[in-house]
């Protein structure tokens, strides 16, 4: 919790930023980036978040601003909790490293629209730093913003 003020001690020090949100997208992950973006939004901040469709409620409901990802990553996420089932170790070691490949192949091929995000001249993303999700670390390099890793 202490990180956290950290960061809005180092966003409330400006008039506004303009922040953007890239949670891992399944469901605990963004509901704590959620509250995360209500409280920058609250504030003064503008805040966006980039999600998959499925996941849209979470910030909805602290009202943020959403970037779409389209529909394909809810079927990723799910496809790994349903393959893990009834694996031994190493068959559900696999199967969590063809899902992460899958996701991180949709997610820079398809899902990440930087048209958008490049129109929006973010001053700082806050990326989920779950490790085999690193691939996404990619989306602040090209867009040339500094981000924060939270995790």
């Amino acid at each position: 919790m202490l990180w956290i003020l950290v960061i809005l001690g180092f966003v409330s020090g400006t008039l506004s930023s303009k922040i953007l949100l890239m949670p891992v997208n399944q469901g605990s992950t963004t509901r704590f980036f959620s509250v995360i973006g209500e409280s920058l939004r609250q504030e003064g901040h503008t805040v966006h978040i980039l999600l998959d469709e499925c996941m849209h409620k979470h910030a909805e409901e602290r009202g943020l601003q959403i970037v779409s990802m389209g529909k394909g990553l809810g079927s990723k996420m799910e496809a790994l909790y349903n393959a893990v089932q009834d694996q031994t170790f190493w068959g559900r070691l696999h199967t969590f490293k063809n899902v992460v490949d899958e996701y991180c192949d949709y997610a820079l091929g398809i899902g990440v629209p930087y048209k958008i995000l490049e129109e929006e001249k973010y001053d700082l993303v806050l990326i989920d730093n779950f490790d085999p999700f690193r691939c996404m670390y990619v989306v602040p390099y090209r867009l040339g913003v500094p981000y924060i890793s939270v995790g």
